[in-house]
């Protein structure tokens, strides 16, 4: 039964997964996804704006975490 329930949950997440990746592909790798970006961008400006606040949350956050910085410089390595 569990694993009836968890075979259910990896096919969801393929779905939404495969979902999400063809909507980042539309609005990423295509002419049109550029428009519905412009378009998205002009709509909902305080979205974005709240988007860029986490955004430099998070950026702050790392700057300030030792771990968090020793990833990013391992990162950079590769």
């Amino acid at each position: 039964m569990n694993e009836n329930r968890n075979n259910g949950s990896l096919l969801t997440g393929l779905i939404l997964g495969a979902a999400l990746g063809a909507g980042i592909t539309f609005l990423f790798g295509t002419s049109k996804g550029k428009e519905v970006r412009e378009k998205v961008r002009d709509n909902y400006p305080e979205f974005f704006a709240q988007i860029d606040e986490v955004l430099d949350n998070v950026k702050e956050e790392t700057n300030e975490s030792p771990k968090a910085r020793r990833f990013v410089k391992a990162g950079r390595k590769l």
